[in-house]
């Protein structure tokens, strides 16, 4: 026997490093795909401004908002707009007022107008590079679950043109920013789990601690869920630091877990109260003046928050320290009922009294998770017979092929790589749960289960398609020649 034939295969995770880490002609092709999905979004939101016919960028973002149901986007330009003003000493006597709301999103934005222009289209060009960075962790969340090259290509262009993210990534929405802090939180605990290098480590190590910060100063109902990512990724690599010996490893996690811990204290300091929000809701309510063209403007409604009686009883629940566990939760999900008005589940205010009505909830919380909308459910509520109703029920007849081929996926993936897989399966059936059951507004709900969806396509397997292209492919010349 010669040498040749007595030389053994490369381990599988080498063969799976060097084909990831070989600058080929995928790659390079891959890349300039996902940059042109990028581009895409942005066009599509440049296309929905000019498209609104409106004179000045700030009434084209009040249109936009409206027919895309997202007033918040309005006030955030706002703000970002006063801060950019304020910084550069135009606005000498700004005073928003210390809340997490204008500490987030509005304050980055801000930062972005006064870099470049405090123009709408610049937050648009921020939420395509946030999905163009998002489709680049997805590519390597499938390299790290076990996929093969086209699979995770295939995953990472999912991510990048996954449809119903193309809406909220259209306007000034923090949806963006917030679900590419959770994607590379959930990138780097895999990568405690599943590493490819030693460089992995630290590099998980050091980015869950900003990463969870900015995260939970984004939206403070997540702080519980950037502290178990950063408790996870923190108990992980300490145990791979006393397993290789290495006293440094602690030090580093100490520091990350001082910051994480830091950050959510800060994010509970901050007040919050009836009179902002009645503040919101005035600004909401005003009639939007100057607007123009044939986009039908849809009537708010006045929300329960008015009601400062409402946020006085529910505030001072939630300030119980007696309220823990399961009281904190369904007082939460309570808040979420009053002052959502429209778009509410039909169990928004179901009361726990037994297990049928906790079945009944939770059925119907993974169906508004996994099905809603029904592709003949008519939503949103002020939405006919038009353009955005057919493009919402596309989605929903593609979102159910791909949910489909998605269990087959991610039962693939616990077959090849056990841990990872659990990880990512544990991620979507906790927090999906705890979406689906709080989070009883179905516009917010919408768009926060990208937080369970976009992990997901990152398994969706490639099987159906190819056995559907396949029939096809096969019934074609049968049909010819029978006919």
């Amino acid at each position: 026997m010669d040498a040749a034939s007595t030389q053994t295969a490369p381990p599988a995770d080498s063969r799976l490093r060097a084909t990831d880490a070989r600058p080929g002609r995928l790659g390079r092709r891959l890349l300039l795909c996902l940059a042109l999905a990028a581009l895409l979004r942005l066009f599509l939101g440049g296309g929905l401004f000019w498209a609104s016919g409106q004179p000045s960028p700030e009434l084209a973002l009040q249109a936009v908002g409206q027919r895309l149901l997202a007033p918040d986007s309005v006030r955030y330009h706002e703000t970002a707009r006063s801060f950019t003003r304020y910084w550069r000493g135009q606005l000498p006597d700004f005073s928003p007022g210390l809340t997490p709301e204008y500490l987030g999103y509005p304050l980055l934005l801000g930062a972005l107008y006064h870099l470049t222009v405090p123009h709408p289209l610049v937050g648009v060009a921020l939420n395509a590079l946030c999905f163009f960075l998002m489709s680049l962790l997805a590519h390597g969340l499938a390299v790290r679950l076990g996929r093969r090259p086209a699979g995770a290509a295939f995953a990472a262009l999912l991510v990048a043109l996954w449809p119903p993210s193309l809406a909220y990534s259209s306007v000034l929405l923090k949806d963006s920013i917030f679900l590419l802090c959770v994607m590379a939180m959930l990138f780097l605990l895999v990568s405690l789990v599943q590493p490819l290098d030693r460089r992995d480590l630290w590099k998980a190590a050091l980015g869950l601690a900003p990463c969870a910060w900015l995260a939970m100063n984004l939206r403070q109902d997540f702080v519980p869920l950037g502290l178990a990512a950063a408790c996870a990724g923190a108990l992980l690599a300490l145990a791979e630091a006393v397993r290789r010996k290495r006293a440094a490893w602690g030090l580093v996690i100490l520091a990350a877990w001082l910051a994480v811990a830091g950050a959510s204290w800060l994010s509970y300091c901050y007040p919050l109260g009836p009179t902002y929000y009645q503040k919101i809701t005035a600004s909401k309510s005003k009639p939007q003046a100057g607007l123009k063209g044939a986009w039908p403007e849809v009537k708010a409604q006045p929300p329960v928050w008015q009601q400062a009686s409402v946020w006085d009883v529910t505030l001072r629940l939630m300030r119980q320290t007696a309220l823990k566990g399961w009281h904190q939760l369904w007082a939460k999900r309570w808040l979420y009922a009053t002052v959502s008005s429209a778009s509410l589940s039909p169990q928004d205010m179901l009361i726990i009294t037994g297990p049928k009505s906790l079945a009944v909830l939770l059925g119907a919380s993974l169906r508004n998770l996994f099905l809603f909308p029904d592709p003949w459910q008519r939503w949103p509520s002020s939405a006919g017979n038009d353009l955005l109703r057919l493009a919402i029920t596309a989605q929903a007849l593609l979102w159910y092929a791909l949910l489909a081929a998605a269990v087959l996926g991610l039962v693939a993936a616990l077959r090849r790589r056990l841990r990872p897989a659990c990880l990512l399966l544990f991620w979507v059936l906790g927090i999906g749960l705890l979406l689906a059951v709080v989070v009883t507004n179905l516009g917010t709900l919408y768009r926060l289960r990208d937080l369970v969806m976009l992990p997901l396509l990152t398994v969706v397997s490639l099987r159906p398609f190819v056995w559907l292209g396949n029939w096809v492919a096969l019934a074609g010349p049968a049909r010819s020649a029978t006919g």
